[in-house]
């Protein structure tokens, strides 16, 4: 799961709850598998997983660490708690669309398709889409009422893990992420959305390493130096 790791990173440097959002989710949830890809999933809600552990009152009188809410949700604090009470892991499918991912976001969300923060290594292949971990790239989630249109999209009307930009768009899950679909945008703020190659992502620190090769290139997450990336259409 190095892509949640690697997007974790983004959280914690970019919108202060990523810590919570990856490393909580996924000791809660466990560990996942790589790609997307396979047969489509059973169309199953997600509100069967993604449920965080109780935990005891505080001494202020809230169930949030330290008995206080401080803002930012951590993967140990309970739903009760002020801070997780709003976010997509507490209400599961939740979308704030504002062209922005964030803790208030579903991984099925639009915002969030193509994003650092839902990368398709977050799949777990369970047959089951946690729409807070799993994204349109996951086959689990291809039957979600989020993700039926852009797999739709895809040449056959089903992604096959290869992006073919005469055939496909960049709604289709093979092709969202791709160099070939990520943008930049020159603001001095590297943004879940951006290519890893963008001028404001060129030190940000989930850029500085290339994840484990899977055979797709992921641009929020992976340089055109990367392995998966050496030779991609979209890359210069």
């Amino acid at each position: 799961m190095i892509g949640r790791a690697l997007s974790g990173a983004l959280g914690c440097a970019l919108l202060l709850w990523g810590c919570f959002t990856f490393d909580g989710a996924e000791s809660l949830l466990g560990g996942g598998g790589a790609g997307a890809g396979g047969s489509a999933g059973a169309d199953q809600s997600s509100s069967e997983s993604s449920q965080v552990s109780s935990s005891s009152t505080g001494e202020g009188g809230s169930d949030c660490i330290a008995g206080m809410p401080n803002g930012i949700c951590s993967g140990s604090e309970p739903c009760s708690c002020e801070d997780c009470a709003s976010t997509a892991l507490c209400n599961p499918d939740q979308c704030e669309t504002n062209d922005y991912c964030d803790e208030n976001d579903s991984c099925t969300c639009p915002d969030c398709f193509g994003s650092g923060v839902c990368p398709p290594d977050a799949c777990f292949e369970d047959a089951i889409c946690d729409s807070y971990i799993e994204g349109c790239h996951c086959d689990d989630c291809w039957n979600h009422p989020q993700c039926v249109a852009v797999v739709a999209s895809c040449a056959g009307g089903m992604p096959d893990g290869m992006c073919e930009m005469a055939n496909e768009d960049c709604e289709c899950p093979d092709c969202a992420g791709t160099p070939s679909c990520a943008t930049c945008t020159v603001d001095s703020a590297c943004t879940p959305m951006e290519s890893c190659d963008c001028a404001d992502c060129a030190n940000a620190p989930f850029c500085s390493t290339c994840p484990p090769p899977d055979q797709f290139c992921y641009a929020p997450i992976e340089k055109c130096t990367c392995p998966d990336c050496v030779g991609d259409p979209g890359c210069p």
